[in-house]
């Protein structure tokens, strides 16, 4: 079955938590037809074959990352999937609000005309303080990133390593996004 990029997934719905996701393929674009998943590369095994994503959270994508600079090549792979991303119908993108990752994702995201949604941290320390379309109330780190992950039916991650680090709010996100089973995108260094 090939997967319309131009395709809506709105309507599109099941409430059968036995069917399968409805995985096709374009090209070199991997997608599920009902919770809006998208990849670049193969069907990744962590997508949930039992996924039932509804209503406006297929529209929603986030990330989690580092508050350090990210490198040139997480970089170019986030302009690649939030472009993505974008082209199948994603229309929010949501983040924390932090220097690094965060700041760079938000600078990206209304460049490519996604309604920005802002999850900032009760503690200034590490704010961008970013001006986005709709600013969410400040919470502690740990309650935005799950807010963030309950908003969402697609996650990017950015961490500065490529196996979990103990009291890394990336990591923790990236917990929460699993739990949840929302797919993920890790976008290595």
């Amino acid at each position: 079955m090939q997967f319309p990029l131009d395709e809506t997934l709105e309507g599109y719905a099941s409430n059968s938590q036995e069917e399968a996701c409805q995985v096709s393929e374009s090209d070199d674009l991997f997608g599920c037809r009902r919770c809006g998943s998208v990849w670049a590369t193969d069907i990744p095994e962590w997508h949930n074959p039992g996924c039932t994503l509804m209503g406006e959270r297929q529209r929603h994508a986030g990330g989690t990352g580092t508050r350090s600079s990210i490198t040139v090549k997480q970089e170019m792979a986030l302009v690649q999937r939030l472009s993505r991303l974008k082209m199948i119908g994603y229309t929010n993108w949501h983040h924390g609000d932090c220097t690094g990752f965060d700041e760079a994702s938000h600078f990206h995201a209304k460049k490519l005309g996604f309604i920005v949604e802002v999850h900032p941290p009760d503690d200034p320390k590490f704010r961008a303080f970013c001006e986005g379309d709709i600013i969410h109330p400040e919470k502690p780190y740990a309650v935005r990133n799950q807010d963030i992950v309950n908003a969402v039916s697609h996650m990017l991650a950015a961490p500065t390593t490529e196996r979990p680090v103990p009291r890394s709010g990336t990591w923790m996100t990236i917990g929460f996004a699993e739990k949840a089973k929302v797919p993920v995108e890790m976008l290595y260094p």
